[in-house]
């Protein structure tokens, strides 16, 4: 369902050893727009701290991921990455090879 780079494990334990992924609003012109899946550090804070979220465990780290990140990243053929990014305190996660999502699924 998703990789962890052991940098961004290493990283993330050092932090409290939760990282959650959510979907983001990311807007285009002309009112189009996609979502995102991005990394936050910490399990709290999220609206993915709710009892559905699913828990999963990854190099000793646990990755919370909403009910809505879990039912699209299962069956993907090439699970995304989570990565660590940046330098210094600049640091951060990010998510590779992830799909950009549509806003709504299409009517079937």
């Amino acid at each position: 369902m998703i990789r962890v780079d052991p940098a961004a494990a290493a990283w993330i334990a050092k932090r409290g050893g939760a990282a959650t992924l959510l979907l983001s609003r990311r807007n285009g012109c002309c009112g189009g727009g996609a979502l995102a899946l991005i990394a936050e550090i910490g399990a709290d804070a999220s609206p993915s701290a709710s009892p559905d979220a699913v828990r999963i465990e990854r190099d000793g780290v646990a990755i919370l991921l909403a009910p809505a990140v879990a039912a699209r990243l299962r069956g993907l053929p090439h699970p995304p990455v989570l990565r660590l990014q940046g330098l210094g305190p600049f640091r951060g996660l990010v998510v590779e090879e992830a799909p950009i999502l549509p806003l709504a699924e299409p009517p079937t």
